[in-house]
C-alpha cells in the first residue's frame, strides 16, 4: 500500500468479524419443527415409492406365473397332439389291418 492510502485507512479496522446469526428459543425451535416436517415428508415419498414398486412386482410375478402354466398346457397339448400323429405314422401301425367284420363266440 502506498503511504496516502495508509494515511486515508488508518482509522479503519483492517480485519473484518464475520457475523454471528444468534437464534432465539422460538426460531431454534420453528427451524427444528420445519427440519422434523421435511424429514417426514422425504419418509413417506420414499415409503410410497417402495410400495408402488413391490405392487409392480406382484403383478408381475402374477403374470409370469400365469405364463408358466400357459406354457406347461401348451406343450402338453402338443406332446399329446404329437403322439397320435406319430402313432398314426408309425411302421407297425401302418402294418395293421383294419377289422371288417367282428365275430362273436356265444
Amino acid at each position: 500500500m502506498t503511504a496516502a492510502i495508509y494515511f486515508a485507512r488508518r482509522n479503519q479496522n483492517l480485519s473484518r468479524h464475520k457475523e454471528v446469526v444468534d437464534l432465539g428459543p422460538t426460531s431454534a425451535s420453528f427451524m427444528i419443527i420445519i427440519a422434523v416436517f421435511l424429514l417426514a415428508f422425504l419418509y413417506l415419498l420414499q415409503i410410497t415409492k417402495t410400495n408402488t414398486f413391490g405392487a409392480q412386482i406382484n403383478n408381475l410375478n402374477h403374470q409370469h406365473t400365469e405364463l408358466l402354466q400357459q406354457q406347461q398346457n401348451l406343450q402338453l397339448e402338443a406332446a399329446r397332439l404329437q403322439s397320435i400323429t406319430q402313432i398314426q405314422n408309425s411302421n407297425i401301425a401302418k402294418s395293421m389291418t383294419p377289422v371288417q367284420q367282428a365275430l362273436y363266440i356265444k
